[in-house]
């Protein structure tokens, strides 16, 4: 193994494994005819576990935020401009700096959803791309022939 290849971890493996599985399961819901994912219950028990897990993503966006600028960054670099912006965030309201990046968070999810069904339109329902025409075929040359009273007529 090369240095530039990581070596998968298990919680990678697993969210790979599932991934896999809830695919394999929608296209058998659509052979079969039975309820997709879409169409299931929201189990009450997971509202915790997402709540949970938004925290910790909100936890990870204002860390990466609050990670130093680069050291070649000019004074009007939108970087250290952003980074600027959420330390003093931070420094002024550590929760408000918290409902910003579920904000944003939220905004991302719903551009994501919006660019959504475009790629499925681009690429057709299966996730494959749009058959592409055939040409026609060429109409057959005719064979060249000799003229009839050429020189070797005669």
């Amino acid at each position: 193994m090369h240095e530039g290849s990581k070596q998968p971890s298990a919680i990678g493996g697993l969210l790979d494994a599932l991934a896999d599985w809830r695919q394999a399961r929608e296209a058998d819901a659509a052979v079969t005819g039975l309820p997709g994912a879409a169409q299931w219950p929201e189990l009450p028990a997971l509202t915790g576990i997402h709540a949970l897990a938004g925290a910790l993503r909100n936890r990870e966006h204002i860390r990466r935020a609050l990670a130093p600028a680069p050291a070649d960054a000019g004074p009007l670099n939108s970087r250290a401009l952003v980074l600027r912006m959420f330390r003093l965030m931070h420094a002024q309201s550590p929760d408000y700096l918290r409902h910003f990046t579920a904000y944003v968070d939220a905004l991302a999810a719903l551009q994501a959803l919006q660019l959504a069904p475009a790629a499925d339109a681009a690429y057709g329902s299966a996730g494959t791309k749009p058959a592409r025409k055939r040409a026609k075929p060429r109409p057959a040359r005719k064979a060249l022939r000799p003229p009839a009273g050429g020189p070797d007529a005669g």
